[in-house]
């Protein structure tokens, strides 16, 4: 769920949802997405919610609140992201000449889905695209998945028996 959202998208993170499993993201384009959150990110996000502080107004959804119980910023939120691959470089030195972003992340995230087998279409979903062409942009392919792709194909080459497409030409 968290590394498909764009850095600026906002997570909501209301009660019909956590019971299906689900976070709804408002993003780009201004438009909601729900994205289905595997059970083990599911627990950690409903402890996180029992240890955070209540929002500021009862209305309020979004999941991921200042200190004060309001709404994080954009701006608040690249900090802490920013501060997070920070402390991630640090605890993984080869990384450290890496440029950390929530894009690459993005690209990450798709590229690693597709590598799983995972649908285009169902990518293109979960990264919130409104057209396929966009979710090829965020895609990587290599020479093994070609292989892997083309090795699947299953010509049943005895069917085609002993037609000669160049029989009878001088």
């Amino acid at each position: 769920m968290w590394i498909a959202s764009r850095g600026s998208s906002q997570v909501e993170c209301k009660g019909s949802e956590k019971t299906r499993g689900t976070n709804e993201v408002f993003g780009k384009g201004r438009k909601w997405n729900e994205i289905p959150v595997p059970d083990v990110l599911l627990n950690y996000l409903l402890e996180v919610e029992k240890e955070r502080i209540s929002p500021y107004r009862l209305q309020e959804e979004a999941f991921f609140v200042s200190q004060k119980g309001r709404r994080l910023s954009i701006r608040q939120i690249q900090k802490i992201v920013n501060l997070t691959f920070e402390a991630f470089k640090k605890g993984n030195p080869n990384v450290n000449d890496m440029k950390l972003s929530c894009h690459k992340l993005r690209h990450s995230f798709a590229t690693m889905l597709l590598k799983n087998d995972v649908d285009i279409r169902v990518v293109k979903e979960l990264m919130g695209h409104s057209s396929i062409e966009t979710t090829m942009i965020y895609t990587h392919v290599n020479d093994e998945q070609k292989k892997r792709a083309m090795a699947t194909v299953n010509v049943p080459l005895n069917a085609i028996g002993e037609y000669n497409p160049y029989a009878g030409q001088a």
